[in-house]
């Protein structure tokens, strides 16, 4: 049991001094290979969303092409997608429906002057 717990703490700390992370500092290159996470969200309309991420950037973000799974069903009603809010870097309604903020990010398109 020794020879694992020794071998999970050394290569916690070799990952430790490869990433930066010492002494309760996180300077993690890994965040830098990440996609932002997201600000600030606003409903556009009764499905898409202008979202506003870390670096900067805005797009929008069309529901739309979910709901034809289960889950997303309730953003269906347009007084509960205007629910709508950022919690832990992402877009989230309720404990239950969210988003990935990789997704928002990824299939998100950038917001324009003439979208508003």
């Amino acid at each position: 049991m020794w020879m694992r717990q020794s071998f999970w703490s050394n290569t916690l700390l070799r990952i430790s001094d490869e990433t930066g992370i010492r002494n309760g500092k996180h300077l993690s290159n890994f965040t830098k290979y990440m996609n932002p996470r997201v600000q600030k969200v606003q409903c556009k309309d009764k499905t898409n969303l202008i979202v506003t991420f870390e670096n900067g950037e805005v797009k929008i973000f069309d529901v739309s092409p979910y709901f034809g799974y289960p889950v997303f069903d309730a953003l269906k009603d347009e007084a509960f997608f205007r629910k709508a809010h950022v919690l832990h870097g992402t877009v989230v309604w309720n404990h239950e429906i969210d988003f990935d903020p990789d997704t928002l990010y990824i299939e998100g398109r950038l917001l324009n002057q003439t979208d508003h």
